[in-house]
Order: C-alpha cells, then structure tokens, then sequence
C-alpha cells in the first residue's frame, strides 16, 4: 500500500477535519499501542485501514508490531481498548482486506458488534485483495459521513 498516497486522498475528503495520522512508516507504526495513544485524544472518527481475517471464529487485525515488521493483534484487544476510553470514537470507518483469508467479510462482520457493543458505531467494507475497491469504498463513505456528522 502507498502510504502516502492513501494519507493524501483521506486528508483530501475530511477537507478542514483536524486529524492525527497513525500510520505504517511512520513513528513507531500503526501498532496497537500507537493506536490506543492517538484515540485517548478523543476523536469522533477513526478509520482503520487494515488486513482482516477470520481465524477459527476469532476476527484478527495485521498492524504494525513497533519492530518493522506485522503482528497478528485479536480484534478483541482493540476493541477493550477504546471501550476503557473516556471518550469513544463516534464512527469507525473500517476498511478491512482480507488477502491473507477466504472469509470474505467475516473479520468485518465480526468486528463491528464488537465495536458497537462498546458504543461505537461501526461501518465499512471488507474483501479479498481489492485495494481500489477498499479506497472508493472510504471515496463514497466519507464525505456523506462527514456531511451528517453531529454538531
């Protein structure tokens, strides 16, 4: 993935929207850890974009492990994290590949009540390798999102 690119075309359809930008090459990576230091900020939305895969019924993430290298993290884990935050995203964006996995859509499917049962709304697209498709998924989504934002 074109890290750069993909930060270029987000920052481009959140328009004005103040980000903070956890990234693969950037810092310590998109670790787990990283994640979890950049949501205690408080933002309303959070959009991950990572592989996905559904392993003997457990929904798996592939981040950053802070070494250069991935690190398989149980979706589970992140979802603990940001329900013991004070403030919770308000929308979760997940854009999930699953290249690694046949389970198209299950990582997604299993993610999202996760995430809704800690209070945040969760919505996205999940498919096999597809990284266009990923990136016109987050196109469509985010400014009609952003448009109905709160406040």
């Amino acid at each position: 993935m074109d890290v750069p690119t993909e930060l270029a075309r987000a920052h481009t359809a959140l328009g004005d929207v103040s980000t903070v930008v956890v990234a693969s090459g950037q810092g310590p990576g998109a670790t787990l850890d990283a994640l979890v230091t950049a949501l205690r900020d408080g933002p309303e939305l959070l959009i991950l974009v990572a592989h996905g895969i559904l392993r003997h019924g457990r929904s798996y993430l592939w981040l950053d492990d802070g070494l250069g290298g991935a690190e398989r993290v149980e979706s589970v884990e992140l979802v603990e994290a940001i329900a013991r935050l004070p403030r919770r995203p308000l929308l979760a964006l997940l854009l999930l590949c699953q290249s690694a996995s046949d389970s198209t859509g299950e990582a997604l499917a299993a993610i999202g009540p996760q995430l809704a049962a800690a209070g945040v709304t969760a919505g996205g697209d999940a498919g096999q390798s597809d990284h266009d498709q990923r990136r016109a998924a987050a196109g469509d989504l985010l400014p009609g999102t952003l448009a109905r934002r709160p406040g």
